[in-house]
Parts: structure tokens; sequence; C-alpha cells
């Protein structure tokens, strides 16, 4: 795996959007925790906190010193745009222990958060069609030899079938039988 360093406009996409939506506040409120900003510049400061969480991704990888400094600027996008913004920092910063860093943490449940987001923006799946009960026969009880009794949802034709047999086989039988026994006749 190679890793570099991700563009400004990569962590400006996160932290803006860890800004502007509402119904992130509470993990925005977990990234001010972990950063612990000194400034009312909150958004720069998480941002520096990624960047900062990415060049020692590389510095444990390639044991860089020296790494360009990040500017924040607000950057909004959509949430795929996002998701794949995460995903992408994410990779880059996987490096020796970050992942287990309660910063890295944040980054894969902002992840999944918003990952819920475009899940739930989709529209929904409509429900499936019941399939015709044309055929369908329901049990309607079970007699004491064994047998069972069934009717038909299409003409609404009582059978009983032997315990092993299928209803339209014991139709198909007693249909033979009639047709035996009106023959005789």
């Amino acid at each position: 795996m190679s890793a570099y360093i991700v563009e400004d406009r990569t962590i400006n996409v996160i932290v803006s959007h860890l800004h502007l939506n509402r119904d992130f506040e509470w993990l925005r409120a977990e990234f001010c925790e972990v950063v612990k900003p000194m400034s009312k510049g909150v958004d720069a400061e998480i941002g520096r906190a990624l960047h900062a969480m990415n060049c020692a991704a590389l510095a444990a990888r390639y044991g860089d010193k020296e790494f360009p400094r990040y500017q924040f600027k607000l950057e909004p996008a959509s949430p795929r745009q996002v998701y794949a913004a995460v995903k992408c920092l994410q990779y880059q910063a996987c490096e020796s222990a970050i992942p287990e860093t309660a910063l890295y943490k944040l980054l894969v449940a902002f992840r999944s958060a918003v990952a819920d987001e475009i899940i739930e923006s989709l529209p929904e799946e409509p429900e499936p069609e019941p399939e015709p009960r044309k055929n369908h026969w329901d049990v309607i009880t079970q007699t004491l030899s064994g047998n069972v009794v069934w009717r038909r949802y299409r003409d609404r034709k009582i059978v009983t079938a032997g315990p092993d047999e299928d209803p339209d086989d014991a139709l198909a039988r007693i249909e033979q039988e009639d047709a035996a026994r009106s023959r005789q006749n």
C-alpha cells in the first residue's frame, strides 16, 4: 500500500459536512472532545487534527518529517462526495497504530453515519405484490385418521387428502374416481 497526503479539499469536505449538517452535531461534539479546540475556529482545528493524523501515517510509513500546511475553507458537498472523502482519508491514515486512536475511530463512525444518511435518502422500494392465490390451498383441519382437509382459493373446492398427499394430486385422484363411476353408471 502506498500512502499520501490527501488534498485540503478532501478534509474540508469532511469538516464542512460536520459543520453544516445538524444531524451530525453529536458527532461534531465528539470530534471536539478529542481535538480539544483552543480557539473559535473549531472547524479549522478539526481539519488540522485530521491533517496531522494523515501526516502521522506518512511519517510511520516512510519516515517523512516535512509536510504541507493545511488550510481550512468551507466546502459543501453531497453525502456521496463526503463518503468518498472519508473513505479516502481513512485509507490514507491506516498506518501504524493510528487506527487505534480516538480520532481515527471517530472518522470510522462518521463514515458509517454518512452511509446511513445516503441510504435513508434513497426512495423507498415498493413492497412486492402478493402472489395471486388462485391455485393455493389452505389447510382447514386434520382428521382423526391423519388425512388433511384442504380448501382451494380459486373455487373454494374442498378436498380430503392423505397425510403425505398433495391437494392437487388428491383432487386429480378424486376427479378420476368420479369419472370412472360416471362411466359405469
